[in-house]
């Protein structure tokens, strides 16, 4: 069996992935959509709540940045850096299910989906195999258009997703596979589950503690959790921090929440008695700064020097898997 360290890094192409247009309307579109919340660019108290670190509870932080109107806060206990204030929970609900979100997943998602089918998906599959030696039961918590799980029930493997969004939740149904609508909150199941997935989707939501507690509730024995968070300690972050990039992607006001340290993730695994399986970063950095167009040579430079940076845990995301 493959040693998950040994599986293939992937190159991708931030540009094929997310064209840099799609992006940019997404970004314009959700800055519309949230300048509601405001009264002359400061937080309406009305709309947004004052909190402590989401994945510590500590209240011992310093003013970081200020992106799109939003504050962003580092962490002094665990380096988390976390959106605060924090639209109301009601009010972040409301903005996944009047349609801003079915723009985002239309714009952004959709289009990768052949990407994703045949290369980042793929090895997402390939490396929750490698941590067992049979198909098991796999819950993936916000599972978009379902490509992860089809290629999970293509090798045999049981599979089950849930999902908020109507146009991602429509298309993972033609696909046939198993999608329940909704929110993990109000999920509830007897089956016990091998594996439980998120991705994308811990930096959403403002219980990500909770969110892993009720997944360590649904494990067999021996099971894992993967899940995949814009990391505070990346080079991006630091270039956003120092330089004061507003990028199009990573930050994403009011829908990337938290951003998660090395630090903050050994904290949760010691308080949850979880086993640090394995981590790693991956991300498109550098393209996320340039944001250009560029031929062929220079987009393979641009990812070797990528995956050099991917290789370091110093990339915008951290990959991370956890055995119960």
């Amino acid at each position: 069996m493959t040693k998950i360290s040994d599986i293939k890094r992937i190159q991708v192409d931030l540009i094929e992935l997310k064209p840099i247009k799609n992006q940019e309307e997404v970004y314009n579109s959700y800055n519309k959509y949230l300048a509601k919340y405001f009264n002359n660019s400061l937080p309406n108290e009305e709309f947004f709540e004052k909190i402590n670190c989401p994945l510590c509870e500590q209240k011992n932080d310093s003013v970081l940045i200020k992106i799109d109107l939003f504050e962003y806060i580092r962490c002094n206990v665990c380096d988390t850096i976390y959106n605060n204030p924090r639209l109301k929970k009601e009010f972040l609900e409301k903005m996944y299910s009047e349609g801003e979100y079915e723009n985002y997943v239309k714009n952004l998602t959709l289009p990768g989906d052949q990407i994703r089918k045949n290369i980042t998906e793929v090895r997402k599959f390939d490396q929750l195999k490698s941590l067992f030696n049979f198909p098991g039961r796999v819950l993936d918590v916000g599972c978009g258009a379902g490509v992860f799980l089809t290629i999970a029930a293509d090798n045999n493997w049981n599979c089950t997703g849930i999902e908020l969004s109507k146009s991602g939740l429509n298309i993972a149904q033609k696909k046939g596979v198993n999608i329940k609508e909704g929110s993990f909150d109000n999920y509830h199941s007897n089956k016990k589950y091998n594996c439980i997935t998120f991705w994308g989707v811990l930096e959403h939501v403002v219980n990500p503690i909770e969110q892993i507690k009720k997944a360590v509730s649904l494990l067999d024995e021996n099971g894992v959790i993967i899940f995949e968070v814009p990391s505070a300690d990346s080079l991006l972050m630091k270039y956003v921090i120092e330089h004061g990039l507003v990028p199009y992607r990573f930050i994403e006001s009011a829908r990337h929440l938290t951003f998660f340290s090395l630090k903050a993730i050994k904290m949760i695994c010691e308080k949850q008695s979880l086993n640090l399986e394995y981590i790693e970063s991956n991300g498109l950095d550098i393209q996320t700064v340039l944001l250009q167009e560029f031929d062929a040579e220079i987009i393979n430079k641009i990812k070797n020097i990528q995956q050099l940076i991917d290789k370091n845990l110093f990339s915008d995301h951290y990959r991370v898997f956890l055995r119960k």
